[in-house]
């Protein structure tokens, strides 16, 4: 079922003078159905930083800061206020977040210092009859029945655009709306404390299908768990050391791994999790010796009946011969050659053994944290995390873990996040027109540290399933360092990248005004020849459309986007 949205593209009024957003005041007067929302004042389109980019710039989703509430008070005051229990259309969802955004700018920018966009400054980026194309309501809406094929019968302004894609913000050149589709991969470069967890936040409260969340922090829990669980969306936290959100699920990792296929996707997992840079480009943990020991151990532990805290235990014994024994005595569930294998490996020279197995510790120093071992060993008797029944639910798992230099929790969330992806990718292969419907939305918060999957390998068709992708890294460096020159790229190419303000390092900000192209600048000058007489040429120069420095200053809540080919 569709929600009905008449006007998905919340007002951008001028906060300066102390007005609220028009979402506001109809939770604080919702006896008053009528005369709710007047024109704006002045719109935000007006600040001068918020111009560039070769598609788009936006007033990035609510952000936290300012002289207004919290983005958690705020959300608090949406559940608790309404008197129907529920938000009618857009004002449970993206309006919740885009009105934060414009709240917490009010104290950030002074509007009332700029004037109008001048037309030379929209010479750069994509013209209104583009964003109507591409990145509107009535675009996604003509492409409903591909990307939703169980709304194919609907009546196009029946359907919420968030039951298509993604609300990403409001345009500053035009005052637009503007929605990426579900199957659009989106890649943030998010410095600290520019806004992105409230960007985030809108992409998870939005959702109309299942939700994973990656994190470091609390703040996207605390920031959309109650508008999640509406209309009895269950939600899972799986928390490996976040303070103050309570751990609700556990995950045997083994479980299931007595099946080959299971114990080689986790084992790649783990160890993809623990390469970076050329490794992780090249895919060498597919392949390696460490490999073959991990999937045999993991698949051993599983007959046995035993947890990670088994494999850990073989892991940090090299001549350890129970998981050997085990695969052996089971040579009918066993596939042909895994036990052989094993046992080489096992007698392999010492140097060549100590190897493969260094690296295997250092993909398993997560286990010695306790709070992580307690996450990994359900108790009997305990309901199970199943992936099926996640995707059917359209409810939202949160994964969570501290940044931490040794003992990593990245090796144990990729498995997880890897087993998610991996059954929604065969579900929607199965699924009328190869597409998940809903689609699944992952918002892996901070990837390069906690969830560091293969991204590169999964972005050429995850959106063409509908499982989308919204990965944000702090900078295109960090992209690099951990996925590698190509696999960066390859990431790049494959996404609309939306930069929030902050960047610092000149390469990265070189990088992206390069690709932001130049444009023609109009020069005048006069001059007075020795008979008095003035005179007056114009000439033109190539400029950047976005130098470096006005990429760096963005201010808090702004964003430039780069979306595809538009110009």
């Amino acid at each position: 079922m569709s929600r009905k949205e008449e006007n998905p593209t919340p007002a951008t009024t001028d906060l300066s003078g102390g007005v609220m957003p028009h979402w506001m005041h109809r939770i604080r007067d919702a006896h008053k159905p009528s005369g709710l929302v007047g024109p704006p004042r002045r719109g935000m389109g007006t600040a001068p930083l918020a111009a560039g980019l070769p598609a788009v710039t936006v007033a990035a989703a609510g952000t936290e800061g300012g002289n207004g509430p919290s983005l958690l008070d705020l959300v608090n005051s949406v559940t608790s206020n309404w008197p129907l229990g529920g938000l009618p259309g857009f004002l449970g969802t993206a309006a919740v977040a885009s009105g934060l955004g414009i709240v917490a700018l009010k104290s950030k920018l002074d509007m009332g210092a700029t004037g109008p966009v001048r037309p030379s400054d929209r010479v750069g980026f994509a013209t209104p009859k583009e964003l109507k194309k591409w990145l509107s309501v009535s675009g996604l809406r003509n492409r409903a029945a591909v990307l939703r094929p169980s709304l194919a019968g609907e009546k196009s302004r029946s359907i919420s655009p968030h039951d298509l894609g993604y609300h990403l913000g409001t345009d500053l050149l035009h005052k637009k709306g503007l929605f990426l589709a579900c199957e659009d991969l989106v890649l943030m470069y998010a410095p600290p404390r520019m806004g992105k967890s409230a960007q985030l936040g809108n992409a998870v409260i939005d959702a109309a299908g299942s939700v994973v969340v990656t994190s470091t922090r609390g703040d996207l829990y605390e920031n959309t768990h109650k508008l999640r669980r509406e209309h009895n969306r269950p939600c899972w936290v799986f928390n490996a050391g976040v303070s103050g959100v309570p751990n609700t699920l556990r995950w045997n990792l083994v479980e299931g791994c007595e099946d080959a296929s299971a114990a080689i996707r986790r084992a790649g997992y783990i160890l993809a999790a623990s390469a970076s840079g050329e490794d992780m480009e090249n895919a060498s943990f597919w392949e390696g010796h460490s490999f073959t020991v991990l999937s045999s151990y993991l698949m051993a532990a599983a007959l046995k009946g035993g947890d990670l805290m088994t494999v850990r235990q073989w892991v940090t014994s090299p001549t350890e011969r129970e998981p050997l024994e085990i695969l052996q005595a089971h040579y009918d569930r066993v596939p042909a050659g895994w036990a052989q294998l094993l046992a080489q490996m096992l007698e392999a020279p010492e140097k060549t053994r100590d190897s493969v197995y260094l690296t295997l510790v250092r993909s398993f120093q997560f286990m010695s944290h306790p709070e992580v071992v307690e996450i990994v060993r359900p108790r009997p008797g305990e309901q199970k995390f199943d992936v099926q029944d996640f995707l059917n639910s359209r409810g939202t798992l949160y994964v969570m873990g501290r940044d931490m230099r040794y003992g990593s929790v990245a090796s144990l969330f990729s498995a997880l996040v890897g087993e998610i992806y991996d059954a929604a990718y065969v579900r929607a292969d199965n699924a009328p027109g190869g597409r998940l419907d809903p689609y699944l939305r992952m918002v892996l918060d901070e990837a390069a540290v906690i969830c560091p999957l293969p991204i590169h390998l999964w972005s050429a068709d995850a959106g063409g399933r509908n499982i989308q992708l919204l990965v944000s890294v702090q900078s295109p460096s960090q992209l690099r360092e951990r996925w590698g020159r190509n696999g960066a790229q390859t990431i790049m190419n494959n996404s609309t990248r939306v930069v929030l303000g902050g960047l610092s390092l000149p390469d990265d900000l070189e990088e992206l005004s390069r690709l932001c192209g130049e444009k023609d600048e109009e020069v005048a000058s006069s001059s007075t020849s020795d008979e008095d007489k003035k005179s007056q040429s114009v000439s033109v120069r190539r400029v950047r459309v976005m130098p470096q420095d006005a990429i760096r200053q963005m201010k808090e809540g702004t964003g430039l986007v780069f979306y595809r080919h538009l110009p």
